[in-house]
């Protein structure tokens, strides 16, 4: 039976975890995706696009924040830079 106490967050449930090194919200992968050439808003833009995609996958919640934001694992930072490397080069 489910646990009652953990509300539906969608097709899975993440959960919330306490920010810690090495996990990133959308502004730290952005920034870590940054280079010459590209534009911080359209890349930001493209990154929540991945995530609504499923391409991104997050590691939990932030739960010291009010706004429920995403934290997600290097690996997926990895994953961001390779999709915008793509758009960027116009291949969708």
């Amino acid at each position: 039976m489910p646990d009652p106490t953990k509300t539906y967050g969608g097709p899975e449930f993440i959960e919330p975890v306490k920010p810690r090194p090495g996990l990133f919200k959308t502004g730290g992968i952005v920034n870590r995706c940054m280079e010459p050439g590209l534009d911080k808003a359209t890349l930001t833009s493209q990154v929540r696009t991945y995530h609504q995609r499923n391409y991104l996958t997050p590691f939990g919640i932030d739960e010291t924040d009010a706004r429920g934001a995403y934290l997600y694992a290097i690996d997926q930072v990895l994953v961001a830079k390779v999709l915008a490397t793509l758009n960027f080069a116009g291949v969708d």
